[in-house]
């Protein structure tokens, strides 16, 4: 495990692709982050290109920053693309913890995407597909993430039922499992065979799969669940989330580039 280097690569420029980010912030009048929090976001961007992670990815939304609600909307993979747009309700930022929802604005507070995964997905497919994302605080979370078409098998979602996480990616294809705990990095993998579960890159379940799942193709969205009613998250907060191909592979290294200990 290594220490993460704080400082900018390529001789003190940034890398292309979070330059890219801070361009698109410029152009839609966002503040930027703190040149400290930039560094920082530059090398996470450097390090998964290290590990052969960034080509990887469809999508990654980083909420953990010092910037504002505005500047943690943009897809860090492609910032030009599935920019986070209000619900009825704006999320609450955190500053340096991420996005959360109150106990009393859960119903409609919530991001959406404008990502469908049939339509837009490249590199999270199918039968080679990962979901990455990180908790914070506890509280009574129901719908976290997802989108769903109107039956059990088109639909990718992190959601609590009856007390346990339930992690559906892809319909039947990502399985069931409960991801327990509150404050942590998790990895979802499957393949088509199996699901596997990771929590702060340590293997917590193997799931056979069931391959009958299809792919939805409605909006997903966080802190909420399109195509779910009742109740979302309350109180529980997302650091980052991210979907891209299987990654098992990496998954230690993702987590330890993701939470900043690589």
């Amino acid at each position: 495990m290594r220490a993460m280097v704080r400082k900018a690569s390529y001789g003190g420029s940034f890398d292309a692709d979070y330059q890219a980010v801070l361009d698109r912030a410029t152009t839609q009048g966002y503040t930027h982050p703190t040149d400290a929090q930039n560094i920082i976001n530059n090398q996470t961007i450097v390090n998964l290109k290290i590990e052969g992670i960034w080509d990887e990815l469809d999508t990654l939304w980083f909420f953990k920053q010092d910037a504002n609600i505005d500047f943690i909307r943009l897809n860090w993979k492609d910032p030009i693309n599935f920019e986070l747009t209000d619900g009825t309700v704006q999320p609450t930022f955190v500053n340096d913890e991420g996005i959360t929802v109150g106990a009393s604005d859960n119903n409609n507070t919530y991001f959406n995407t404008n990502f469908k995964p049939l339509t837009n997905a490249v590199k999270c497919i199918k039968l080679d597909s990962s979901l990455i994302f990180n908790f914070y605080n506890s509280g009574s979370t129901l719908h976290v993430f997802g989108g769903r078409t109107g039956n059990n098998t088109e639909q990718t979602f992190i959601r609590n039922i009856a007390g346990s996480w339930i992690i559906r990616h892809y319909g039947n294809e990502g399985a069931e499992l409960n991801t327990g705990g509150a404050e942590n990095h998790y990895q979802f993998s499957g393949n088509g065979a199996v699901a596997k579960r990771y929590v702060n890159g340590v293997l917590k379940t193997t799931t056979t799969n069931e391959t009958l799942g299809t792919i939805n193709d409605v909006d997903q969205y966080i802190l909420k669940i399109n195509g779910f009613t009742g109740t979302n998250t309350a109180n529980r907060g997302l650091r980052y989330l991210a979907q891209g191909s299987n990654l098992e592979s990496k998954q230690l290294e993702v987590y330890q580039i993701l939470t900043g200990i690589y």
